[in-house]
């Protein structure tokens, strides 16, 4: 959907605008675009960020440990690890196949599961949350809500939109709603 969000995405914006009566609407409106995009844009290049990471990291381990292709397995660490929980998982999966077919015994196979799994830990509960956290401030219960959500509507592509749908529904409802609390009028 990104695909087709980026091309068309000023047209969009000028016909969103075009329905806004108000100036003040259009104004809201246009905060809003460029609250969402903004907030969108830092989270995709702190995700990459970090999945480049681990692609560079589990490079370097698979290389160290021996594994055929390292730079392969880098790759395919950093590209899996968009797809929240699946992508883990396949690349769990295709770790233990190839360490089955390749390594001599059972704590060779393991050794790479294992720095993956390592790497992972870090990643997801350590580096995401300080990064991205940092940078844009979620319910950590949403986010969890908004993945199972999209899982359910649209399977493990599903969880690639969840957290980047979930910021423009945040970003929309921060500037629709008021945030600011409001204080009863004292009697006079």
């Amino acid at each position: 959907s990104l695909n087709f969000y980026l091309p068309t995405r000023e047209s969009m914006r000028i016909w969103i605008l075009a329905l806004c009566v108000t100036r003040r609407m259009r104004w809201r409106a246009a905060h809003i675009f460029r609250d969402v995009e903004g907030k969108v844009s830092q989270f995709l290049l702190s995700v990459t960020m970090l999945n480049v990471g681990v692609g560079v990291v589990m490079t370097l381990v698979t290389w160290w440990l021996g594994l055929p292709s390292p730079s392969l397995w880098g790759v395919l660490a950093g590209i899996l690890n968009y797809i929240p929980y699946v992508g883990q998982a396949v690349m769990i999966l295709i770790l233990a196949a190839v360490g089955l077919g390749t390594q001599p015994d059972l704590p060779h196979v393991l050794a790479p599961i294992g720095v993956y799994l390592l790497v992972n830990l870090v990643e997801g509960q350590f580096l995401f949350p300080m990064i991205v956290g940092h940078r844009v401030t979620i319910n950590p219960f949403l986010i969890f809500l908004s993945i199972i959500f999209w899982i359910f509507v649209w399977g493990p592509v599903g969880s690639l939109m969840a957290v980047p749908a979930l910021i423009i529904v945040q970003s929309i409802v921060a500037h629709v709603l008021p945030t600011k609390e409001v204080k009863p009028r004292r009697p006079v």
